[in-house]
Formats: structure tokens, sequence, C-alpha cells
């Protein structure tokens, strides 16, 4: 009795084991994304990411806790990509490339590629649904930070400048008047502070300049980051981002990263999750007060 108990004990351990998750090896390591530019949620609370320009057209898929896990191979040129936005629509999410970087100011036209979240989870050179090509009405911009509004259906981008950054919008789907970002405001972020001030003067950067943003998922609150901060706005369902952005934001935090450029919002609008290039990509996440 006890033998056969025994042999009932390691038959079920044995199937057990069988149905336990092996053990996986990351399809790349955090090295590969030492240039890191932006990040954004999928909808079962993994992130993607990318590297900005000199890099491959790749995607790279991380877990709820930022460890890496797929690498994701296009046949899209990374002239600049810089940030990551997401749209959804008709049940599906839509991660959205913007190759708008542009430090030298020469490009007449910028790129936004769209690609469903379902095919990148096949990850076989995904291809993207639509690529937009688009001008800004002010001639070449340099952008790093941008997100896309649902229920105005337009994208906000804005500019990466010595002094204030310039906001600018596009609607999309892409309207009669063609794919023209046109410039809505400047960007307030306070008032000058001297050491921001003397730091621009002496390296030629701004530290409170946009380097990335992301929207919640239910539209109403917005986060930027700075080389220096993430700054916080919330709305009201009855307010477009074209009036919020003309109100003073909230300083969220100093996140003390050394170069942070990649920001996203986890699925459950909980967290945001910062990120950092380096001879490894970085992360801090931070869990929201509101």
């Amino acid at each position: 009795m006890k033998r056969l108990t025994l042999l009932a004990t390691l038959t079920v351990l044995t199937g057990a084991c069988q149905h336990l998750p092996k053990p996986t090896t990351p399809a790349y390591s955090l090295q590969e994304l030492n240039e890191l530019s932006g990040l954004a949620p999928l909808t079962d609370g993994r992130f993607i990411a990318i590297n900005d320009s000199g890099n491959a057209p790749a995607l790279f898929v991380l877990d709820r806790w930022h460890a890496p896990t797929a690498l994701i191979q296009t046949d899209l040129q990374n002239r600049d990509w810089e940030d990551l936005a997401y749209i959804d629509r008709d049940g599906e999410r839509l991660v959205v490339v913007g190759d708008v970087g542009d430090n030298l100011h020469h490009n007449e036209q910028s790129y936004l590629h769209f690609f469903l979240q379902s095919t990148l989870d096949h990850n076989t050179n995904p291809a993207p649904i639509e690529t937009l090509s688009f001008r800004f009405d002010r001639g070449p911009v340099n952008c790093e930070a941008f997100f896309y509004a649902a229920d105005e259906q337009r994208f906000y981008f804005f500019s990466k400048n010595r002094d204030e950054a310039t906001i600018f919008t596009l609607k999309w789907p892409v309207g009669e008047t063609g794919a023209v970002a046109r410039r809505l405001a400047t960007l307030s972020l306070g008032p000058p502070v001297t050491a921001n001030k003397l730091f621009a003067a002496l390296t030629g950067i701004n530290p409170e300049t946009p380097t990335a943003a992301s929207v919640s998922v239910d539209g109403q609150r917005l986060a930027l980051l700075t080389y220096r901060s993430v700054w916080f706005w919330q709305k009201s369902p009855q307010t477009n981002w074209a009036e919020a952005l003309k109100t003073p934001p909230h300083r969220l935090l100093k996140h003390q990263l050394p170069q942070a450029e990649a920001l996203s919002f986890s699925n459950d609008s909980r967290h945001l999750l910062i990120g950092s290039e380096g001879a490894a990509a970085t992360f801090r996440k931070v869990a929201l007060p509101y």
C-alpha cells in the first residue's frame, strides 16, 4: 500500500513538473537597449521600447518588471526614432513609432509608423499598417516627445529646444488639410530658473526640455519627461489638451536619472516607468499619488 502511494505521489509530481514553465533565455540584453528613447504600454502589462538614431529599426519588449523578453526586427529605417505613443481603437491597440528626431533641423518630413499590437506578438518582421509622412508648419523641428489624445483624434508634439519648447498638433486620421503639424503654443513649465539658464549656457542643453511624453489610458492625465523632472497635468473630460497645456503643470518629481529619455504610464495608469539611456538601459518605477 505504501509502495502504491509512493508511486502515485511520484506520478503526480512528474506530471506537475511537465507543466511548469521552462526557463527562457531573453532575446536581447539591456546593453542592446543602450540608447533607449521611447516606451509605451501594451495591454497585458508589458512595455515596448525603442532605440534612437544610429541603431537598428527594432522594437524591444519588456515584461511588467521591465526585464527583456523579445526583440522584434522590422524592415523600416530608423532615421531618428525618438518616442512611442499608443492608440486604442476598435478593440485593438496601435503602437506608434515616432521618427521625429532632427537634431540638425535638416528634415522636411517626419514619420509615424503604426503597428497593431497583435502583429507584434508574432515576433516575425511585422509590417506597419500605416506610415504617415507629415511636416511641421514652421519648418524642420527636433521632437522627442509626443502623445495621442484619442477623444480629440489628435497628436500633440513637443519640440526639444535649448530655449522653451513649442507644442504642435496633428489631426489623425488626417483630414482634407493634409498631414501638417501646426504650432499651438509655447510650453511653459514655470518661471525660468537661473540655474537652468546657466546650465543651458554652459552645455547647450536645457535641463527642462521635453524628452518623452505619455498619456494615461483614460486620456485624463499626462506626464512629460525632461532631463531633470517629470511634469504632470490632470484635466477633466470636458477639457481638451490644447486648453489644459496652457495651465501650469505640477512637478511630480526630480527623477535623478543621468539621461532620461523614455517614459510610459503602466496600462493600469497606477505607475510611471522612466527609462534612461547609457551603457545599458536603466529604469525607475514611480507609484502615482493620483
